[in-house]
């Protein structure tokens, strides 16, 4: 019995193992790309800058300037192809609504912890954030202030590493990390913050939290809602299936311009089965709309593709919304990239098609004003 016992125990072993190396040196299919739009909205879909290869740019804002007509469009840099390294905040100031004629990049922030969540808001004529990574040794994020030399400063309201309602069910991540991207939202005299949830302990199930400001503190953070969309998007109306079944990366949320008194949310959400860059509103931060799918996207092992470029701009009529298209680095473990890009060591992929990493671009979105004031009426009514 005992060695029958240790047979199994051996046996277990060696398929662990096995699983362990195929897991390790396994690639993944590069996605077809559908990129389609929402047709009934978007009135114009346009390239705004296609980026040179080779270039990490990432996690895109735009926010109009504390003073003058101007806009300003922010992006983390570092080392390609997932800016994860030598990472920096620039900002390139004196753009148009359209982010035409923007002048050349400014570092502002360094540091691959510092910046690596960041969001930003343009708020009583000053542009301040929250930003960083925390963990057992940083307790808690740090703060942005475009009035300093360096806008790194400690103080602004922060999240700590063990906030109420925080959610992070990884194994072995003993506090909350904060690991996707912050976004910041007036709401009347509120402000809002949304911040990273990881809700599945075994993998995917990446959600949305939400915290409002309470006498300069953030107040306890708790899960977004969705009402029912059609399929296959209705498991974000349930909780449990979204755990399961869905990623919703991070909401750019932002004051929406065709009806005061709402937000409007991007969402890059990633399913087993579809990808987009869904759409919802809310009147009161936490409970949203159904999701409509405005950009549709595909994604690597579960990592979508494209992102929602946080901020909103208007010019004339038209709201202009934001997607960067091709993120940098989502490729990097699909066979075609690994063939691209060997590394020392390690056994060669072998692509038959000429397959080369699409390119990094922002591409724009215009919605007419009173349709999008009309679709939001329609939404509002289930909320």
């Amino acid at each position: 019995m005992r060695d029958d016992a240790k047979q199994a125990g051996s046996r277990m072993t060696a398929v662990k193992l096995l699983a362990i190396l195929t897991t390790t040196h396994a690639c993944l299919d590069a996605p077809q790309r559908p990129r389609r739009h929402h047709h009934a909205l978007v009135t114009r879909r346009w390239v705004v800058k296609r980026f040179p290869r080779h270039d990490p740019s990432r996690y895109f804002s735009i926010l109009k300037a504390p003073r003058g007509t101007d806009h300003w469009l922010l992006a983390k840099n570092g080392s390609y192809p997932n800016a994860a390294l030598k990472s920096s905040l620039n900002v390139f100031r004196g753009c148009d609504a359209k982010l035409q004629g923007c002048a050349s990049p400014q570092i502002v922030a360094k540091g691959a912890s510092d910046v690596h969540n960041y969001a930003v808001l343009a708020d009583d004529e000053k542009v301040w954030g929250v930003t960083g990574l925390t963990s057992p040794k940083r307790s808690t994020t740090m703060g942005l202030l475009a009035s300093s030399s360096d806008w790194l400063v400690n103080s602004m309201p922060g999240l700590s590493s063990d906030h109420p309602g925080c959610l992070e069910k990884r194994p072995n991540r003993p506090v909350c990390e904060y690991d996707g991207r912050f976004s910041l939202a007036k709401l009347g005299n509120s402000t809002l913050l949304y911040a990273r949830g990881n809700t599945n302990p075994v993998s995917g199930g990446r959600a949305v939290t939400v915290a409002r400001l309470v006498n300069n503190e953030w107040g306890p953070l708790s899960l977004i809602t969705f009402q029912q969309s059609p399929e296959p998007f209705d498991v974000l109306h349930d909780p449990n299936r979204a755990r399961d079944e869905a990623d919703v990366y991070f909401g750019a949320i932002n004051e929406n311009p065709a009806m005061a008194g709402t937000l409007l949310g991007l969402f890059p959400t990633a399913l087993k089965t579809a990808a987009s860059i869904l759409m919802a509103v809310s009147c009161d931060g936490t409970h949203f709309s159904a999701p409509i799918r405005l950009f549709e996207s595909s994604h690597v092992g579960g990592e979508i593709v494209d992102h929602a470029v946080d901020g909103i701009s208007v010019d004339g009529d038209d709201v202009l919304l934001y997607v960067h298209a091709g993120v940098p680095g989502v490729f990097e473990k699909t066979c075609a990239f690994k063939a691209l890009h060997p590394k020392p060591g390690v056994k060669k992929h072998n692509v038959t098609s000429d397959w080369r990493e699409p390119r990094s671009e922002l591409v724009g979105l215009s919605i007419h004003r009173e349709k999008l004031a009309t679709w939001t009426r329609k939404q509002v009514r289930g909320l």
